[in-house]
């Protein structure tokens, strides 16, 4: 399993063809499973199935953000510097012998909780909802597609990044008014150094796909 992480915030459609790019190889048998760490520049991402939707509510562009259809099932939300990304491109058939999405997703949540509880946050599922969520306040979200067997996209966490984004929108279709978004540096009332929460979530990854994988040292800055 290979590490990348890059410091500068991506252009989301340059993020997503280097990620297919290397989807690519992976399904050839050329790469290795890949973890890539980065961030996107502003911008609102909805799912394939529900973008034609949002485009006749919202537009083409937000506040001047613009609205992007993404190939993740879900519907919008917001992308932006402080967020961290992490595109999981993981040959899933490979991980358990078969396409075990269940297990898999599973797996990514238990390594999300248990990074933020490093830094004293309780993070939890909820049944009703998806991602993980601080009491009725979602800090990070999941959304992943599988192809010949490898997903791709991954998670966001909110760590420093401007929640106001997510005010003009729904996010991810909750319309619940006593649900909300929060970030690290809001519950922690600090900034919060998002290499070393990779350092962490990196640990956790590994350690909950150590099983029957082969992980070299990991590489960042590639």
């Amino acid at each position: 399993m290979k590490f990348i992480r890059t410091d500068e915030a991506i252009d989301y459609d340059q993020a997503l063809a280097r990620m297919n790019q290397i989807v690519d190889e992976i399904i050839l048998g050329n790469c290795e499973d890949t973890v890539w760490f980065l961030e996107h520049l502003p911008t609102y991402t909805v799912g394939y199935t529900t973008y034609e939707d949002f485009l006749l509510k919202y537009g083409s562009t937000i506040n001047g953000i613009p609205v992007i259809k993404s190939e993740r099932g879900g519907k919008i939300t917001f992308h932006g510097p402080g967020q961290r990304i992490c595109y999981l491109m993981i040959n899933v058939k490979h991980l358990y012998d078969k396409i075990d999405l269940y297990r898999f997703l599973n797996t990514i949540y238990n390594v999300i909780i248990k990074s933020l509880k490093k830094f004293d946050i309780n993070g939890v599922q909820d049944v009703k909802y998806p991602g993980v969520w601080v009491e009725k306040n979602k800090i990070a979200a999941i959304g992943m597609r599988i192809r010949k067997g490898v997903s791709h996209h991954g998670i966001a966490i909110n760590i420093n990044n401007d929640l106001t984004p997510f005010k003009l929108i729904q996010p991810c279709g909750i319309s619940d008014p006593d649900r909300g978004i929060i970030s690290m540096q809001k519950i922690l009332n600090k900034v919060v150094q998002i290499n070393a929460f990779d350092d962490i979530l990196q640990y956790e990854l590994k350690k909950l796909f150590s099983t029957g994988i082969s992980i070299p040292q990991s590489k960042k800055n590639e």
